[in-house]
């Protein structure tokens, strides 16, 4: 084997080695990443068929309005239900991290009147509010996460009134996350004695969703 047919075997192995270099670290990736892409719209397309479907069969069966009048129950009750309310409280504790130094409650606030209407009829329905006031030390991620989980709850709160401040002499900084900070919160939950008047008794239940293999097979 002469000089000049060496490096022609050499130039073309080297040639062949760059190109399958080439195929495993540039061209395969990519095929990969475009076959995940497919696998992955064809999953999102059969998770919206089957949403589509669910919901299509609470609508046959008339399921969508219960489950919203269900929720509904959940989040504004006939009656206070302090234990319960207060059982969501220490959930909120347990959740934020937040221990409260004091629990006080009322249930004297005034009335108020909403409109509500269901397939069963319609109608001023009165809501009471329930006061439920706490004070506790947090800093400012704690209490970003109290608020959230206030949102969350499946009983409808709000944050009525909230009043923040620091012992110490220093300015308080949004930037220090970790200033512990004296925190004193009224918190607004509902419940509506009229609403039973305007949904089925058993509405507090949530209906269960349609199973996919009742899915027919098209």
């Amino acid at each position: 084997m002469n000089q000049e047919t060496k490096q022609t075997f050499f130039l073309s192995l080297i040639l062949l080695l760059l190109l399958a270099l080439l195929f495993m670290y540039w061209i395969k990736p990519k095929i990969e990443l475009r076959f995940d892409r497919i696998d992955q719209l064809e999953e999102v397309k059969r998770q919206t068929a089957d949403t589509n479907w669910r919901v299509k069969q609470m609508q046959q069966n008339g399921l969508v309005e219960r489950f919203y009048i269900g929720a509904t129950r959940r989040a504004v009750p006939e009656d206070a239900r302090l234990p319960n309310l207060l059982h969501d409280a220490r959930s909120l504790e347990l959740i934020s991290g937040i221990p409260f130094s004091t629990y006080d409650w009322k249930t004297d606030a005034t009335p108020i009147t909403v409109s509500a209407k269901t397939h069963l009829g319609s109608g001023n329905v009165q809501v009471i509010p329930v006061m439920l006031q706490h004070t506790f030390k947090a800093n400012y991620d704690q209490l970003e996460k109290l608020l959230q989980e206030i949102e969350d709850m499946p009983r409808l709160m709000q944050v009525k009134q909230m009043s923040i401040h620091t012992s110490s002499t220093n300015p308080v900084s949004i930037n220090d996350s970790a200033k512990d900070l004296n925190v004193e919160m009224v918190i607004e939950a509902y419940y509506a004695p009229a609403l039973v008047n305007v949904v089925e008794k058993d509405g507090d239940e949530l209906p269960a969703l349609p199973r996919l293999k009742d899915q027919p097979f098209e």
